[in-house]
């Protein structure tokens, strides 16, 4: 983070900067760089390659532009406004970033993080209710669990936990992979405390679990 934080300076000494080690630095621009040096810390301590860099790029409170970087894959994933999103491979081929076309949540593969998180947030109850809908759940998501979305090998990622800077990058590079980047309700927001990445055809059949996965199991019962 301080690396980066050092380059933004070089270039944009303007602009404000938030980051998840080092907080909030004001700027005068309209522009604010949100940063996660290394998402899915966890996944890194384990030696599992799903962790990431993200550089997000927020104008008056606008996702505009991000970059997600895999250093162990060999990927690197970004997107902008009126830009498209593209997705770049170890060979250095760079391709469109597209989401799946996945009509279905009973076709769907769905990613997470941790099951604990939803205990932790007391919404096990959308954790079943996806177990009982969808055709296949994959945990270790993390951001790697978003982008997959993003460049259609998976179809939606459900994350009860996320800070601005889990987001910030994500939203742009989603959505401009003709996908969304909502919260649980279905706001377009990185400041809710939860995320979902979802193909256009999934999202509605996915709000309904996270708006109303007790209400589900109530009207089962």
């Amino acid at each position: 983070e301080e690396f980066i934080r050092a380059r933004i300076a070089e270039r944009f000494p303007r602009d404000a900067i938030l980051g998840e080690e080092f907080g909030e630095q004001p700027g005068e621009s309209g522009f604010r760089w949100i940063l996660d040096p290394v998402d899915g810390t966890k996944s890194f301590i384990h030696g599992v390659p799903l962790f990431g860099t993200l550089v997000g790029v927020e104008y008056d409170q606008t996702c505009v532009a991000g970059v997600c970087h895999f250093p162990a894959l060999e990927e690197t994933v970004w997107g902008g406004t009126g830009c498209g999103a593209w997705w770049q491979t170890g060979n250095g081929s760079i391709r469109p970033a597209r989401v799946s076309e996945v009509r279905e949540l009973a076709d769907a593969t769905v990613c997470f993080t941790t099951v604990q998180g939803y205990a932790r947030v007391g919404r096990f109850d959308v954790f079943e209710v996806l177990v009982e809908r969808a055709h296949l759940l994959r945990g270790w998501g993390d951001c790697y669990g978003h982008l997959l979305v993003a460049t259609g090998r998976a179809d939606v990622m459900v994350d009860p936990l996320m800070n601005p800077w889990d987001a910030a990058a994500l939203v742009p590079i989603v959505t401009e992979a003709g996908g969304h980047f909502v919260d649980w309700m279905g706001s377009p927001s990185i400041y809710s405390g939860n995320g979902i990445s979802v193909n256009d055809n999934l999202r509605t059949a996915v709000l309904e679990v996270t708006r109303g996965a007790g209400n589900i199991h109530r009207r089962k019962g």
